[in-house]
């Protein structure tokens, strides 16, 4: 069975030859990138072909005599270096176009973690920082009167404290915050996230006041890109939010309000 383009065909048909044909005398005369492409297209769905030279072989005479084919193996693995090498260029020029990002989140790993959300919100800022672009994640300051809470000793306050309206008042949140791997860890302090259980409950359940407590994060996180000095400037209006879970949910509302 011969796959090309997305089709299956049980013969190689006159037609598909003719064009295979084509891609190699094109690829031989040219050493061009996108024939090297189309060659290994109409190669490499054949599983078991030892090589190219199996089918290669019947179109290597050109109309030009003094051409000649060159081992198309050879001519294979110079398509791939070159291949390979834009695509690095290509990696590079998108490397060059960076964002101020910023992840709302409920934790984040190695502050706290209940289940993959940490994980991922702990490793993916850390990637994106590496690739250039300036990150944030901003989540509760839990204080749960446990051993965890020494995964925020490296959070320093920043005297930044702003007044959010939420739940039919004004709430006064403080910020915290901590550089490490390359990203602005950002906590929002405030009393509700300050008692024992876990981020979301306790022996007893789910707290009752969850839609406040994570409301207030939301509101909050839209304000620290404006309000933090981090590195000496803030990240300013223009950022992309990466809102994580139903903890975050509100988030675009006031981002697009």
């Amino acid at each position: 069975m011969i796959l090309h383009s997305g089709l299956i065909f049980p013969v190689l048909s006159d037609k598909l030859t003719h064009k295979i044909g084509e891609v190699i005398d094109e690829d031989m005369l040219h050493a061009r990138v996108p024939f090297v492409a189309q060659t290994q297209q109409c190669f490499a769905v054949k599983a078991g072909i030892d090589g190219l030279m199996d089918i290669a072989r019947p179109f290597c005479d050109t109309s030009e005599g003094d051409s000649k084919v060159v081992d198309s193996q050879d001519k294979l693995t110079t398509g791939r270096e070159e291949l390979t090498e834009d695509i690095e260029k290509e990696e590079k020029t998108q490397i060059q176009v960076t964002y101020n990002i910023v992840f709302v989140t409920a934790e984040a790993v190695p502050y706290l973690k209940t289940g993959g959300l940490g994980d991922v919100c702990g490793s993916l800022p850390v990637a994106l920082a590496a690739r250039g672009h300036r990150v944030m994640v901003v989540s509760p300051r839990y204080l749960h009167g446990s051993p965890s809470d020494k995964n925020l000793a490296g959070a320093s306050d920043t005297g930044c404290r702003i007044k959010v309206y939420c739940f039919g008042g004004e709430q006064e949140v403080v910020f915290f915050h901590e550089y490490r791997a390359g990203v602005d860890w950002v906590f929002v302090d405030h009393p509700s996230y300050h008692r024992p259980g876990n981020p979301y409950g306790d022996i007893f359940g789910a707290f009752g006041d969850n839609q406040f407590r994570f409301t207030l994060l939301c509101h909050a996180a839209c304000e620290a890109p404006l309000v933090l000095p981090l590195g000496g400037f803030t990240y300013g209006e223009k950022c992309l939010f990466l809102a994580n879970d139903w903890h975050a949910g509100i988030v675009p509302v006031p981002s697009i309000g």
